[in-house]
């Protein structure tokens, strides 16, 4: 462990020690802010928080590195493995396999992409919206801040 590393680890407290070691063991963020001490109803909020701070993502990172020199897993080995597990699979005549191994290949080298089609359910455009803002037409009151419709709250005392 560098000393740049050690600075990091020293830099957190207890609870975000356990919520980084949690977090490495099964990948959920609220599962491991539950399992490191935060409330359950607040998990998945403050693990996202966790999630983006600086010496957060380092201390993920080094305790990654740490975990694949232990294993001596590289993306090299991966991919050797996988082309391995497809010789075989073909050899025995096992298909499903070797396609599974085929596609898992191609997309570590990057072959696919996956593509996702957005759609909503409203049929106006952003410069419509803005402009029905501007001019008060929207339900509520909105007004625009750097090109964006936002609500405006309701002063203190009326109804929202």
């Amino acid at each position: 462990m560098t000393t740049a590393t050690r600075h990091i680890v020293r830099q957190l407290t207890p609870i975000e020690k356990r919520f980084c070691q949690y977090y490495m063991n099964c990948g959920n963020g609220s599962l491991a802010a539950t399992k490191a001490g935060y409330s359950t109803k607040s998990a998945g909020v403050r693990a996202s928080e966790l999630l983006k701070r600086p010496r957060i993502k380092q201390h993920l990172e080094m305790l990654e590195r740490n975990r694949a020199d232990r294993h001596e897993v590289t993306a090299d080995w991966v991919i050797a493995e996988m082309a391995r597990t497809y010789e075989q699979a073909l050899k025995s005549e096992n298909y499903t396999p070797a396609i599974k191994a085929l596609h898992l290949l191609g997309q570590e080298v990057g072959l696919f992409r996956e593509r996702r089609e957005v759609t909503h359910q409203h049929n106006h455009s952003v410069e419509t919206l803005l402009l029905q803002a501007e001019s008060g037409a929207l339900e509520g009151d909105y007004e625009v801040v750097d090109g964006v419709a936002e609500p405006v709250p309701p002063a203190s005392g009326e109804d929202p």
